[in-house]
């Protein structure tokens, strides 16, 4: 005849383990080749606490590291070194004002390299091209709408401004504040200087840079005229005439 009761292997526990016991609960192991056994302990129930309480702490930090490196490398944001253009991100805009010492005449403004002639030029993120003349364009100013740029236009200009460091808030020549602007001076003596101020946004982050570009100008001023000479060219300005 056959018992009715279970039959329980040799050094099993009388009853189930619940609890807290589980975790305190010592176990053999045998390593392989010993000829003996070693005992290893099942973590506690207050070192799972720990390392769960960790847990959101270590995802935190894991995430804003991964979010950083995401900003430092943005491929779309990065100098293409002669690789294929990178599609422009749809945020992306810049409005570029070249300011200047005011001319005697039109023909002496013509006289002027395009990128040192008064003007504002504008490209907003739907690629449309706003450009005005003259000493008269500002800052302030929003030029109507002159042209509309391809595609390939407006991916080629964002490569250009990204390659001059444009698209770059750490640009040597960034500001964090722009100063108002103030009604010339009748009185004063003329101001010979010509400044670019350039407000670029792309990929959610936008700033502003202004340096000289004549006379004294600068590497990074060099630069951003190749990008203001290819906005006047778009916007039908004509090359300098020599008098």
């Amino acid at each position: 005849m056959f018992s009715s009761k279970a039959i329980r292997p040799e050094g099993a526990p009388s009853k189930p383990l619940v609890g807290s016991q589980v975790f305190s609960r010592l176990r053999l192991t045998f390593p392989p080749g010993s000829g003996r056994a070693t005992t290893t302990k099942t973590p506690t129930p207050r070192h799972l606490y720990t390392l769960l309480m960790l847990r959101p702490l270590l995802l935190a930090a894991l995430t804003l590291c991964l979010t950083g490196c995401v900003l430092q490398s943005d491929p779309a944001l990065q100098s293409s070194g002669g690789a294929t253009t990178t599609s422009a991100p749809r945020d992306f805009w810049i409005g570029i004002t070249v300011t200047g010492p005011i001319r005697e005449s039109s023909a002496a403004y013509d006289a002027l390299p395009r990128p040192l002639r008064p003007a504002r030029y504008v490209v907003e993120a739907d690629r449309i091209l706003r450009a005005a003349l003259g000493p008269g364009a500002t800052r302030e100013s929003f030029p109507p709408p002159t042209r509309r740029l391809s595609a390939a236009e407006f991916n080629d200009l964002f490569a250009a401004a990204r390659d001059a460091g444009l698209l770059d808030p750490h640009h040597p020549f960034a500001v964090k504040t722009l100063a108002k602007p103030t009604t010339p001076d009748p009185a004063a003596p003329p101001n010979e200087r010509t400044e670019y101020i350039i407000t670029a946004h792309a990929a959610d982050r936008q700033h502003t840079i202004i340096m000289e570009a004549a006379p004294h100008g600068s590497p990074e001023s060099r630069k951003a005229a190749a990008v203001i000479d290819w906005l006047a060219g778009k916007a039908w300005v004509a090359p300098s005439v020599k008098p």
